[in-house]
């Protein structure tokens, strides 16, 4: 079983690399991949893709490192935690604050969280390609749309600190956290 500091180790790398796409779209000029016959998406769409699965990742990464932190701290048992863990990522987003004994209620209608709940519409899309190649880059975010994204999850992650009891402050974690400007 990964301890905590692999844990954060390992969430930290998903979102390095969401950053890292996020930051390659907003000064798109350059893909780094290999030629490949039949060709690959445009480096707008490929970089909005992979910021958006990696955002993914690092969603799924972060609550389970969250539901081990609660096991560990005994605020949950085991059974809880391995419930959970299962869920999809914004799934547990919702109900994170509740399983550690916290009134808030997670609104996925209004920013920053309502990220959570693109980012997942998105990320849905994605792993299934359950649709044709022409609706498929219609779906794909836009680079402003994407960063937003990007931004927002940031903000969302400290509110949920915040509201799990983890900071004090918002501004000191997101002055500290990489936000990109469109």
């Amino acid at each position: 079983m990964a301890n905590e500091i692999d844990r954060v180790k390992i969430w930290n790398s998903y979102l390095c690399e969401a950053h890292k796409f996020a930051s390659k779209l907003k000064n798109s000029n350059d893909l780094d991949c290999m030629e490949l016959k039949g060709g690959t998406l445009l480096l707008e769409e490929h970089y909005s893709l992979m910021t958006i699965l990696h955002l993914a990742l690092a969603i799924e990464a972060r609550t389970n490192h969250l539901l081990f932190e609660l096991k560990e701290k005994g605020t949950i048992n085991i059974d809880l935690r391995e419930s959970v863990e299962y869920l999809n990522g914004k799934r547990k987003w919702a109900i994170l604050p509740r399983i550690a004994g916290k009134e808030t209620i997670i609104d996925f209608d209004t920013m920053p969280h309502k990220s959570i709940k693109e980012i997942y519409k998105y990320r849905d899309r994605f792993v299934h390609v359950l649709y044709s190649k022409e609706d498929f880059i219609e779906k794909i975010p836009d680079k402003s749309e994407t960063i937003g994204l990007y931004n927002n999850f940031i903000e969302a992650m400290w509110n949920l600190n915040e509201i799990l009891g983890r900071v004090e402050s918002n501004e000191s974690g997101l002055s500290a956290m990489k936000r990109l400007k469109v």
